[in-house]
Protein backbone atom coordinates (compact mmCIF):
# COMPACT_ATOMS: atom_id res chain seq x y z
CA UNK A 1 0.00 0.00 0.00
CA UNK A 2 0.94 3.67 -0.34
CA UNK A 3 1.07 5.63 2.94
CA UNK A 4 1.72 9.37 3.22
CA UNK A 5 2.15 11.90 6.05
CA UNK A 6 1.59 15.65 6.28
CA UNK A 7 2.69 18.62 8.36
CA UNK A 8 -0.42 18.65 10.58
CA UNK A 9 0.02 15.18 12.02
CA UNK A 10 -2.17 13.44 9.48
CA UNK A 11 -1.72 10.35 7.33
CA UNK A 12 -3.32 8.82 4.26
CA UNK A 13 -3.29 5.27 2.99
CA UNK A 14 -4.45 3.52 -0.14
CA UNK A 15 -3.93 0.24 -1.92
CA UNK A 16 -2.95 1.68 -5.30
CA UNK A 17 -3.17 4.85 -7.34
CA UNK A 18 -6.66 4.08 -8.62
CA UNK A 19 -8.35 3.25 -5.33
CA UNK A 20 -9.75 5.91 -2.94
CA UNK A 21 -7.32 7.05 -0.28
CA UNK A 22 -8.38 7.39 3.36
CA UNK A 23 -7.26 10.34 5.49
CA UNK A 24 -6.69 9.90 9.24
CA UNK A 25 -5.25 11.93 12.12
CA UNK A 26 -2.20 10.41 13.77
CA UNK A 27 -1.14 13.22 16.14
CA UNK A 28 -2.21 16.81 15.53
CA UNK A 29 0.73 18.10 17.63
CA UNK A 30 3.33 16.56 15.32
CA UNK A 31 4.65 18.01 12.08
CA UNK A 32 5.70 15.00 10.02
CA UNK A 33 8.64 15.26 7.62
CA UNK A 34 9.17 11.82 6.09
CA UNK A 35 8.09 8.17 6.18
CA UNK A 36 9.77 4.86 5.29
CA UNK A 37 8.82 1.19 5.14
CA UNK A 38 10.90 -1.81 6.22
CA UNK A 39 10.72 -5.04 8.23
CA UNK A 40 6.95 -5.08 7.65
CA UNK A 41 6.24 -1.70 9.34
CA UNK A 42 5.92 1.98 8.40
CA UNK A 43 7.87 4.55 10.45
CA UNK A 44 7.18 8.30 10.18
CA UNK A 45 9.42 11.00 11.67
CA UNK A 46 8.75 14.65 12.50
CA UNK A 47 8.78 17.11 15.37
CA UNK A 48 6.29 17.75 18.15
CA UNK A 49 4.97 21.07 19.46
CA UNK A 50 8.19 21.57 21.43
CA UNK A 51 10.35 20.85 18.34
CA UNK A 52 11.54 17.53 19.77
CA UNK A 53 12.21 14.67 17.37
CA UNK A 54 9.19 12.35 17.22
CA UNK A 55 8.66 9.01 15.49
CA UNK A 56 5.49 6.98 14.97
CA UNK A 57 5.19 3.35 13.92
CA UNK A 58 2.40 1.49 12.11
CA UNK A 59 2.05 -2.13 10.97
CA UNK A 60 -0.71 -1.28 8.49
CA UNK A 61 -0.69 2.48 7.78
CA UNK A 62 -3.87 2.87 9.84
CA UNK A 63 -3.02 2.32 13.52
CA UNK A 64 -0.06 4.41 14.75
CA UNK A 65 1.97 4.34 17.97
CA UNK A 66 4.47 6.92 19.21
CA UNK A 67 7.85 5.19 19.58
CA UNK A 68 10.43 7.97 19.94
CA UNK A 69 10.70 11.41 21.49
CA UNK A 70 14.09 13.11 21.83
CA UNK A 71 14.19 16.55 23.41
CA UNK A 72 16.91 17.94 21.15
CA UNK A 73 15.58 20.45 18.61
CA UNK A 74 14.54 18.90 15.30
CA UNK A 75 14.15 21.48 12.55
CA UNK A 76 14.05 18.65 10.05
CA UNK A 77 14.39 14.86 9.92
CA UNK A 78 15.11 12.41 7.11
CA UNK A 79 14.56 8.64 7.21
CA UNK A 80 15.44 5.61 5.08
CA UNK A 81 15.48 1.83 5.44
CA UNK A 82 18.78 0.24 4.45
CA UNK A 83 17.58 -3.35 4.21
CA UNK A 84 18.05 -4.24 7.87
CA UNK A 85 17.34 -1.09 9.89
CA UNK A 86 15.73 2.35 9.82
CA UNK A 87 18.16 5.26 9.70
CA UNK A 88 17.07 8.74 10.85
CA UNK A 89 19.08 11.95 10.69
CA UNK A 90 17.73 14.79 12.81
CA UNK A 91 18.84 18.33 11.99
CA UNK A 92 18.79 21.07 14.62
CA UNK A 93 20.52 24.44 14.86
CA UNK A 94 23.98 23.73 13.40
CA UNK A 95 23.69 20.14 14.64
CA UNK A 96 22.73 16.78 13.18
CA UNK A 97 22.43 13.39 14.84
CA UNK A 98 21.98 9.88 13.46
CA UNK A 99 19.69 7.25 15.04
CA UNK A 100 18.97 3.67 13.99
CA UNK A 101 16.29 1.09 14.78
CA UNK A 102 15.64 -2.43 13.46
CA UNK A 103 11.91 -2.27 14.18
CA UNK A 104 10.93 1.36 14.81
CA UNK A 105 10.62 0.66 18.55
CA UNK A 106 14.16 0.46 19.95
CA UNK A 107 16.40 3.35 18.86
CA UNK A 108 20.18 3.82 19.16
CA UNK A 109 22.13 7.05 18.77
CA UNK A 110 24.94 6.23 16.34
CA UNK A 111 26.76 9.52 15.88
CA UNK A 112 26.70 13.28 15.50
CA UNK A 113 27.45 14.57 12.03
CA UNK A 114 30.35 16.99 11.49
CA UNK A 115 29.65 20.34 13.13
CA UNK A 116 30.68 22.16 9.97
CA UNK A 117 27.97 20.59 7.83
CA UNK A 118 25.87 23.30 6.14
CA UNK A 119 22.07 23.36 6.04
CA UNK A 120 19.47 20.89 7.25
CA UNK A 121 19.67 17.26 6.14
CA UNK A 122 16.64 16.67 3.93
CA UNK A 123 17.44 13.27 2.42
CA UNK A 124 19.29 10.08 3.43
CA UNK A 125 19.70 6.98 1.24
CA UNK A 126 21.82 3.82 1.24
CA UNK A 127 23.49 2.11 -1.72
CA UNK A 128 26.82 0.71 -2.89
CA UNK A 129 27.75 0.11 0.77
CA UNK A 130 27.60 3.82 1.63
CA UNK A 131 25.10 6.17 3.24
CA UNK A 132 24.58 9.46 1.40
CA UNK A 133 22.74 12.43 2.90
CA UNK A 134 21.93 15.76 1.26
CA UNK A 135 21.47 19.18 2.85
CA UNK A 136 19.42 22.22 1.90
CA UNK A 137 22.58 24.17 1.07
CA UNK A 138 23.74 21.66 -1.56
CA UNK A 139 26.27 19.74 0.50
CA UNK A 140 26.51 15.95 0.64
CA UNK A 141 27.53 14.01 3.74
CA UNK A 142 28.68 10.39 3.35
CA UNK A 143 29.41 7.53 5.72
CA UNK A 144 30.32 3.84 5.36
CA UNK A 145 29.09 2.92 8.85
CA UNK A 146 26.89 5.78 10.26
CA UNK A 147 29.72 6.64 12.66
CA UNK A 148 32.32 8.40 10.53
CA UNK A 149 30.94 11.15 8.26
CA UNK A 150 32.63 13.16 5.52
CA UNK A 151 31.29 16.38 3.98
CA UNK A 152 31.37 16.31 0.17
CA UNK A 153 30.79 19.07 -2.38
CA UNK A 154 28.63 19.15 -5.51
CA UNK A 155 27.97 21.78 -8.16
CA UNK A 156 24.28 21.81 -7.25
CA UNK A 157 22.80 25.04 -5.90
CA UNK A 158 20.43 23.21 -3.54
CA UNK A 159 19.33 19.68 -2.70
CA UNK A 160 15.75 18.65 -2.05
CA UNK A 161 16.18 14.89 -2.50
CA UNK A 162 18.75 12.19 -3.22
CA UNK A 163 17.66 8.87 -4.71
CA UNK A 164 19.52 5.61 -5.32
CA UNK A 165 18.65 3.50 -8.35
CA UNK A 166 19.05 0.03 -9.71
CA UNK A 167 21.64 1.42 -12.13
CA UNK A 168 23.96 1.78 -9.15
CA UNK A 169 23.85 5.58 -9.10
CA UNK A 170 22.86 8.20 -6.56
CA UNK A 171 20.92 11.07 -8.12
CA UNK A 172 20.61 14.49 -6.48
CA UNK A 173 17.97 17.07 -7.48
CA UNK A 174 16.90 20.51 -6.29
CA UNK A 175 17.64 24.17 -6.92
CA UNK A 176 17.58 24.06 -10.72
CA UNK A 177 16.63 21.72 -13.56
CA UNK A 178 19.91 19.75 -13.62
CA UNK A 179 20.17 16.40 -11.81
CA UNK A 180 23.58 15.23 -10.59
CA UNK A 181 24.67 11.59 -10.40
CA UNK A 182 27.35 9.76 -8.43
CA UNK A 183 28.39 6.14 -7.89
CA UNK A 184 29.79 6.79 -4.42
CA UNK A 185 28.41 10.11 -3.10
CA UNK A 186 31.83 11.73 -3.56
CA UNK A 187 32.23 12.44 -7.29
CA UNK A 188 29.15 14.05 -8.87
CA UNK A 189 28.39 14.54 -12.58
CA UNK A 190 25.83 16.92 -14.09
CA UNK A 191 23.29 15.02 -16.21
CA UNK A 192 20.89 16.16 -18.92
CA UNK A 193 18.68 19.07 -17.92
CA UNK A 194 15.00 18.36 -17.29
CA UNK A 195 12.82 20.77 -19.29
CA UNK A 196 15.26 23.75 -19.22
CA UNK A 197 13.74 27.07 -18.23
CA UNK A 198 10.46 25.62 -16.99
CA UNK A 199 11.04 25.38 -13.25
CA UNK A 200 13.35 23.50 -10.91
CA UNK A 201 13.40 19.80 -10.04
CA UNK A 202 12.15 19.01 -6.56
CA UNK A 203 11.96 15.23 -6.43
CA UNK A 204 13.30 12.12 -8.13
CA UNK A 205 12.70 8.39 -7.66
CA UNK A 206 14.29 5.32 -9.18
CA UNK A 207 12.48 2.33 -10.64
CA UNK A 208 13.05 -0.59 -12.93
CA UNK A 209 11.43 -1.43 -16.23
CA UNK A 210 11.44 0.98 -19.15
CA UNK A 211 11.63 3.99 -16.80
CA UNK A 212 14.86 4.15 -14.87
CA UNK A 213 13.99 7.48 -13.23
CA UNK A 214 10.99 9.73 -12.64
CA UNK A 215 11.20 13.39 -11.65
CA UNK A 216 8.88 16.21 -10.69
CA UNK A 217 9.20 20.00 -10.96
CA UNK A 218 8.01 23.08 -9.08
CA UNK A 219 7.36 26.53 -10.56
CA UNK A 220 6.70 24.76 -13.85
CA UNK A 221 5.19 27.18 -16.35
CA UNK A 222 3.73 24.47 -18.58
CA UNK A 223 1.06 21.85 -17.93
CA UNK A 224 3.50 19.00 -17.48
CA UNK A 225 5.60 18.70 -14.32
CA UNK A 226 6.34 14.94 -14.59
CA UNK A 227 9.32 13.57 -16.55
CA UNK A 228 10.84 10.14 -17.11
CA UNK A 229 14.31 8.96 -18.12
CA UNK A 230 15.82 5.55 -18.75
CA UNK A 231 19.47 6.43 -18.15
CA UNK A 232 19.56 10.16 -17.23
CA UNK A 233 20.79 11.10 -20.71
CA UNK A 234 17.41 12.49 -21.79
CA UNK A 235 14.02 13.16 -20.24
CA UNK A 236 10.59 12.52 -21.73
CA UNK A 237 7.59 14.55 -20.66
CA UNK A 238 4.84 12.46 -19.05
CA UNK A 239 2.22 15.17 -18.55
CA UNK A 240 0.51 16.13 -15.32
CA UNK A 241 -1.40 18.95 -13.67
CA UNK A 242 -0.42 22.56 -13.08
CA UNK A 243 1.20 22.98 -9.67
CA UNK A 244 4.27 22.31 -7.59
CA UNK A 245 5.36 18.70 -7.28
CA UNK A 246 6.37 18.07 -3.65
CA UNK A 247 7.28 14.40 -3.86
CA UNK A 248 7.13 11.27 -5.99
CA UNK A 249 6.67 7.75 -4.70
CA UNK A 250 7.14 4.54 -6.65
CA UNK A 251 5.35 1.27 -5.84
CA UNK A 252 4.29 -2.10 -7.26
CA UNK A 253 0.56 -2.59 -6.63
CA UNK A 254 -0.54 -5.70 -8.46
CA UNK A 255 3.03 -6.19 -9.65
CA UNK A 256 2.89 -3.09 -11.88
CA UNK A 257 5.04 0.02 -11.70
CA UNK A 258 3.03 2.99 -10.43
CA UNK A 259 3.95 6.45 -9.19
CA UNK A 260 2.13 8.92 -6.98
CA UNK A 261 3.01 12.61 -6.99
CA UNK A 262 1.81 15.48 -4.84
CA UNK A 263 0.67 18.30 -7.09
CA UNK A 264 -2.21 20.74 -6.50
CA UNK A 265 -4.14 18.53 -4.09
CA UNK A 266 -3.08 14.91 -4.34
CA UNK A 267 -2.76 13.73 -7.92
CA UNK A 268 -1.49 10.35 -9.01
CA UNK A 269 0.26 9.23 -12.16
CA UNK A 270 0.44 5.63 -13.31
CA UNK A 271 2.69 4.35 -16.10
CA UNK A 272 1.87 1.27 -18.10
CA UNK A 273 4.93 -1.01 -18.02
CA UNK A 274 4.94 -1.79 -21.75
CA UNK A 275 3.78 1.31 -23.60
CA UNK A 276 4.65 4.13 -21.20
CA UNK A 277 1.23 5.75 -21.45
CA UNK A 278 0.20 7.79 -18.43
CA UNK A 279 -3.09 8.36 -16.65
CA UNK A 280 -3.77 11.04 -14.06
CA UNK A 281 -6.34 10.85 -11.31
CA UNK A 282 -7.03 13.05 -8.28
CA UNK A 283 -7.21 10.76 -5.26
CA UNK A 284 -8.23 13.41 -2.75
CA UNK A 285 -7.65 17.12 -2.22
CA UNK A 286 -6.50 17.64 1.37
CA UNK A 287 -6.35 21.11 2.88
CA UNK A 288 -2.71 20.51 3.81
CA UNK A 289 -0.32 19.00 1.21
CA UNK A 290 1.20 15.66 2.07
CA UNK A 291 4.94 16.09 2.38
CA UNK A 292 6.12 12.54 1.84
CA UNK A 293 4.93 9.05 0.96
CA UNK A 294 6.19 5.46 1.13
CA UNK A 295 5.23 2.21 -0.56
CA UNK A 296 5.20 -0.99 1.47
CA UNK A 297 3.93 -4.53 1.05
CA UNK A 298 2.75 -5.68 4.46
CA UNK A 299 3.16 -9.46 4.71
CA UNK A 300 0.71 -11.30 6.97
CA UNK A 301 2.27 -13.71 9.48
CA UNK A 302 2.17 -17.36 8.39
CA UNK A 303 -0.71 -19.51 9.59
CA UNK A 304 0.53 -22.50 11.62
CA UNK A 305 -0.07 -25.78 9.85
CA UNK A 306 -0.73 -29.21 11.34
CA UNK A 307 0.41 -32.51 9.96
CA UNK A 308 -1.86 -35.53 10.16
CA UNK A 309 -0.93 -39.09 9.24
CA UNK A 310 -3.31 -41.82 8.23
CA UNK A 311 -2.50 -44.65 10.67
CA UNK A 312 -3.70 -47.21 8.15
CA UNK A 313 -1.21 -46.01 5.54
CA UNK A 314 1.56 -44.88 7.90
CA UNK A 315 1.53 -47.31 10.85
CA UNK A 316 3.63 -46.42 13.88
CA UNK A 317 5.24 -49.61 15.13
CA UNK A 318 6.31 -50.42 18.69
CA UNK A 319 5.54 -46.97 20.14
CA UNK A 320 3.49 -46.30 23.27
CA UNK A 321 0.05 -44.82 22.66
CA UNK A 322 0.99 -41.22 23.63
CA UNK A 323 3.61 -41.22 20.89
CA UNK A 324 1.21 -42.31 18.17
CA UNK A 325 -0.43 -38.87 18.00
CA UNK A 326 1.04 -35.89 16.17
Amino acid sequence: MFVGVNSLGGAIYGVDVFSPFTEITVDSTVQFFQIAFGNNVFVAVGKDAGSALAAYRSPDGITWTGVLNIAATANNAAITFDGTQFVVIKSGVNTADCYTSPDGITWTHQSSLPGAYPGHVVSIVFGNAVYVAGTTLAKVVTSPDLVTWTVQTTAATAISQIAFGGTGLFVSVGGDDTPYSSPDGVTWTAEAEIDPGNGFVTTCVAAGGPFGWMSGQSNNVVLSPFYASINLSGWGNRGGDVGDVMFLCHGFPGGQHQWIGQVTGLSSVSFDYSSGTSTFQTLLTPSVPYAYMAWGEVVAPPIPSLLYLDSARFPIINLPDPQRSL
